[in-house]
């Protein structure tokens, strides 16, 4: 998979994802919105 910036009005790659709740969600196809910030933590606790 080569690494691309999205665009100004490009379409958000479909990803699969589990939460903190252990659920599975797949974005964008979950978000049931226009707009979405998502925050990824990198760490190990």
């Amino acid at each position: 998979m080569k690494n691309q910036m999205l665009r100004i009005g490009a379409n958000f790659p479909k990803i699969s994802l589990t939460d903190i709740e252990n659920k599975n969600i797949t974005i964008p196809d979950d978000i049931n919105t226009n707009f979405c910030v998502l925050l990824f933590f990198r760490g190990a606790w």
